[in-house]
């Protein structure tokens, strides 16, 4: 029989007083001893001098879980082993492990719990999450937090413990508001259970994402040592938040480039249907979202989109630009689209996703830059200019058409080569490099004007501006060079020089023609009065004859400078072609040279025609001179006429004269000729085979012209080494049998007894003419200015003057002005001018109409006899001059 060791009560508690692990004995139903590290967990220090009874309704009160536990298990009935794990949060312990084993005494059986602290278990403290308690009475004070909550924030343990509210202060400021929320529901009872993520604050500033929940719902609002605490476990959740929120981030960017991107965005299911697309693809077709989900890409009627989309779910990756009809609305547009099929990790296809962009816009825009291209293409090579395109080196990259045209350059050869090498000329090439540098370094350059060389013939002067354009493809930069032919316009500028040359001689010709032809009317006045008072028998007659004589040929002179310098007033009338002939040669003979003869072989059948003898005379002048430099070592000039009868069936097509009676001129020279190509261009304005400044290329032209302008024709006709002939057909009037005998000249002189206002400034004439008046009968006012003039019609009693003679240009106010106003007055008041200027001069200060009577200086007393009969037998018809003037 085995023997059963009975232990002494007393003995017993001092035993279980010195054991490391708490202790509680139980004598039946009730605590009767309980060692300090019992007490511990009870949350008291000491015991006071209390009797059994007194300790067990203490620890009743501290611990009432555990004591409803116990009370179960030792009841009478029950016999199983008591063993417990108890969640209780008892001063610096998170639970304890209960086991008891059955103690025989002196007062009997009593039963003997062990009580070990399981948060030194090694698996509890190695678990990856943070054990907590804080108290239901201020949520932000914090009992207990395991020891993995210093690798988490850097702090030690025992920070903590000292400060309960140091936790809080770790919790993220944008998680307080709702972590403090939490907890005071959970304190209110508004909340049964707590589950709720924040991130907390390390030491080195960075979080981490926790997830807090009740440790067990059993463990709430245990009460030990009188305090309310809870129990938490927090969980380590950063690698799954961040993973959550970079999901959600990513889900988030897919949502505004799907929505907010500018193309067309859709995507279909393995079977071809349409699951999602964008605003922007509903819009391009034409069609609502709603309209375009659920489509069946693979059985719609448009065998683009069912190739497209059968491409696409058997993997591959397509594209396509061009025009396409949508098959939900029949919109047609032109589009861009890239498909592609989407995958899973094993490759299996899942659907498709297309990208579509309406390209209708680009296609109208691309269409209007082709043609604005090829508008400017057509305007760069039609513009007449030279167009070249150079890179960073002077190398010439393109050429348009007008340069190969202008140089007589192909564009093949010119590519590739260098500028200054194939076309600039050696005189020119530093002017044009430097040119060329200014403009790599400023943008641009010029102009600046260089010789050009051409496959064959003369060079060509250009004109140049240099512009830098960048080449995107190379990153550089590169020139265009513009260039103007201006060799013809150099010539026509020299051309105007000598024109204006002309024009200096010719002013200067006018005003001593003037000042000239005063004197003129003077002399030859006083002449004709003193040979009307002589008898012509005496010794003075032929004297005043003579030196009539000399005056009439010095206005010949006159006339014949102004000829000369174009200048003379135009008033063609009845010649003699002979007579014109003869004056113009003594005008040219002076100018030719020795060295060349003139002949005359001129008709007996002299021919009346209606020209200008001035226009005339400077045909002559320049046939002369074109003879004289085609004769550099002399020659012969010989100008013959004669006459041709054209009937009606007799019409000469050759020279395009019309039926009718003709006076021929004919200029032959006997100089180096013409050659064909020259001759078809010899009456073009300003050609000239002349060396540049030589000539005006304008002679020939004028000869045409005035010729045509006359009614006339004229051809040419000329081989090289063999001379040239000019024939110039006139229309011929019939012959005059008029002759001025000067015996006779005086006694026919129509007379007259009216009033004559004569207006003239110069002192000389105006005696001249007033003695003419007189002498003809008339009744004479002589004033020297307009304002005498009109100062005498206002005061004038003795009736209105008939004819008012008076010279264009005076003082103040000129001829013109003065005939209106005076008209004015005198409604019936003939007018007669008279000018020594030359017609361009008359010109400025006022063009006579045609048909008022108009005398040039000098004009004999006859001339004047007769214009003032023929004004005073016209009619004004009722102020009708002054209109015209």
């Amino acid at each position: 029989m085995e023997h059963t060791k009975i232990f002494d009560s007393e003995t017993l508690k001092g035993m279980l007083d010195i054991l490391p692990v708490a202790t509680a004995l139980v004598e039946r139903d009730r605590i009767v001893h309980v060692n300090s590290l019992f007490l511990k967990i009870a949350g008291l220090e000491s015991t006071p001098a209390i009797d059994d009874e007194g300790l067990h309704r203490l620890l009743e009160k501290a611990l009432p879980d555990l004591f409803k536990w116990l009370s179960d298990r030792l009841q009478p009935h029950r016999s199983d082993d008591i063993g417990h794990r108890f969640y209780g949060l008892c001063r610096g312990m998170l639970s304890c492990d209960l086991s008891s084993c059955k103690i025989p005494t002196e007062k009997g059986e009593m039963t003997l719990f062990v009580c070990t602290d399981s948060t030194q278990n090694p698996v509890l403290a190695n678990l990856p999450f943070v054990a907590m308690a804080i108290d239901t009475e201020d949520p932000t004070h914090t009992i207990y937090l395991s020891s993995l909550i210093e690798t988490w924030t850097g702090y030690p343990l025992r920070q903590f413990d000292d400060d309960p509210s140091f936790f809080v202060s770790l919790v993220h400021p944008e998680d307080k508001q709702r972590y403090f929320s939490a907890l005071h529901d959970l304190g209110k009872g508004r909340s049964k259970e707590l589950d709720i993520t924040y991130r907390i604050v390390s030491k080195e500033g960075t979080y981490r994402w926790v997830r807090q929940i009740a440790a067990s719902n059993s463990s709430l609002g245990v009460c030990t040592g009188g305090i309310d605490k809870y129990l938490f476990v927090l969980i380590d959740i950063t690698v799954e938040k961040e993973a959550e929120l970079a999901l959600a981030e990513a889900r988030e960017r897919y949502r505004l480039f799907f929505e907010r991107a500018p193309v067309g965005i859709l995507c279909c299911d393995r079977h071809g249907v349409i699951i999602d697309c964008n605003d922007q693809l509903a819009g391009l077709v034409g069609a609502s979202r709603e309209e375009v989900l659920g489509f069946k890409a693979l059985q719609t009627r448009s065998p683009l989109l069912r190739r497209f989309t059968r491409s696409v779910l058997r993997g591959k990756e397509i594209s396509y630009e061009g025009r396409y009809r949508s098959a939900i609305t029949g919109k047609e547009m032109d589009i861009s689209a890239l498909a592609f099929p989407l995958k899973d990790e094993n490759g299996t296809i899942l659907g498709g996703f297309a990208l579509v962009m309406d390209m209708s816009e680009r296609v109208v825009l691309e269409k209007k830059l082709l043609r604005e291209r090829d508008f400017s293409r057509a305007i760069v090579n039609s513009a007449g200019i030279i167009v070249i395109i150079l890179d960073e080196t002077g190398q010439i990259i393109d050429v348009n058409e007008t340069t190969c045209e202008i140089l007589g350059l192909p564009r093949k050869v010119l590519k590739g080569t260098a500028i200054w090498d194939s076309l600039i000329s050696k005189n020119g090439m530093t002017m044009f490099q430097d040119a060329f540098k200014l403009a790599m370094a400023e943008g641009k350059a010029g102009p600046v004007e260089t010789q050009c060389q051409t496959l064959d013939g003369p060079n060509k002067l250009i004109s140049w501006s240099l512009t830098s354009i960048g080449n995107l493809e190379r990153n550089t930069e590169n020139l265009i060079a513009t260039g103007v032919d201006v060799t013809e316009q150099r010539k026509l500028e020299e051309q105007l020089r000598e024109a204006q040359k002309m024009d200096a001689i010719g002013r200067l010709a006018g005003g001593v023609a003037h000042d000239f032809n005063n004197q003129l009317t003077a002399i030859l006045g006083y002449c004709q009065l003193i040979l009307m008072d002589t008898d012509p028998s005496e010794k003075i007659y032929q004297q005043v004859k003579t030196i009539k004589a000399a005056a009439k040929r010095a206005a010949e002179t006159t006339n014949q400078l102004l000829a000369f310098s174009r200048r003379q007033a135009l008033q063609p009338c009845e010649v003699s072609l002979n007579a014109v002939i003869r004056e113009g040669v003594e005008l040219f003979r002076r100018l030719i040279g020795e060295d060349i003869e003139v002949i005359l072989d001129l008709s007996q059948q002299d021919s009346v025609v209606r020209v200008d003898p001035g226009q005339i005379q400077q045909v002559l002048l320049n046939l002369a001179l074109n003879a004289r430099d085609a004769m550099p070592d002399g020659g012969e000039i010989r100008i013959t006429t004669g006459r041709k009868d054209l009937s009606g069936f007799h019409r000469d097509d050759a020279i395009n004269l019309m039926p009718g009676s003709y006076a021929v001129l004919k200029f032959t020279d006997t100089g180096h000729g013409m050659g064909l190509e020259v001759l078809e261009k010899a009456f073009e304005p300003f050609f000239t085979t002349k060396p540049m400044g030589k000539g005006t290329g304008l002679g020939l032209a004028m000869v045409y012209g005035t010729v045509r302008q006359s009614k006339g024709h004229v051809t040419i006709d000329s081989e090289e080494g063999k001379g040239t002939t000019v024939t110039i057909y006139l229309p011929r009037l019939a012959m005059s049998d008029k002759k001025d005998e000067e015996g006779g000249m005086f006694s026919s002189l129509p007379t007259g007894t009216q009033k004559i206002l004569l207006v003239e400034d110069e002192d000389l004439v105006r005696d001249t003419v007033k003695k003419f008046l007189e002498q003809l009968g008339y009744e004479v006012v002589p004033q020297p200015t307009a304002e005498d003039a009109l100062e005498f019609l206002e005061n004038d009693t003795t009736g209105p003057p008939d004819v008012l003679l008076t010279d264009v240009v005076l003082p103040a106010m000129n001829g013109k002005k003065l005939a209106k106003e005076a008209i004015s007055r005198c409604p019936d008041l003939k007018v007669i001018f008279m000018s020594g200027y030359t017609a361009d001069i008359i010109a400025k200060h006022g063009v006579i109409p045609e048909g008022i009577p108009f005398l040039n200086k000098p004009f004999s007393i006859k001339d004047l006899a007769h214009m003032i009969k023929m004004a005073l037998a016209t009619k004004n018809e009722g102020g009708g001059l002054c209109g015209r003037l």
